[in-house]
């Protein structure tokens, strides 16, 4: 899953930098333990798309994707999906569209 989500937020990084909405950014992947999750943070307007993985029952995990300012307030859950792998991988990329808009709201509210 860490290949998949370093993978999946580079495109959509490269998709907001090549349309020229954002000047830079950066992303990563992070394993905590408990909670694993990913990061894109786009700049000039300062905001972070988070993407939480956290395991649930069995093979089941929780995703959460959010937006987030700098100060780490005025967050915005996008969705909120539970299932196995191949389920998240599936419904992450069928919701990439969604994330890519509500992105683009939020950058146009931001500047």
């Amino acid at each position: 899953m860490k290949y998949f989500l370093e993978k999946y937020l580079k495109e959509i990084e490269g998709y907001f930098l090549e349309a020229g909405d954002v000047t830079g950014s950066n992303s990563g992947v992070n394993d905590n333990g408990r909670v694993f999750y990913g990061y894109a943070s786009f700049y000039p307007q300062e905001l972070d798309l988070i993407i939480q993985l956290s395991k649930n029952k069995g093979e089941d995990y929780l995703v959460v994707a959010e937006i987030m300012n700098k100060e780490g307030r005025e967050d915005e859950e996008i969705f909120s999906f539970s299932g196995d792998e191949s389920f998240l991988k599936n419904e992450l990329n069928a919701r990439r569209d969604e994330l890519i808009f509500r992105l683009l709201l939020r950058f146009r509210q931001a500047l």
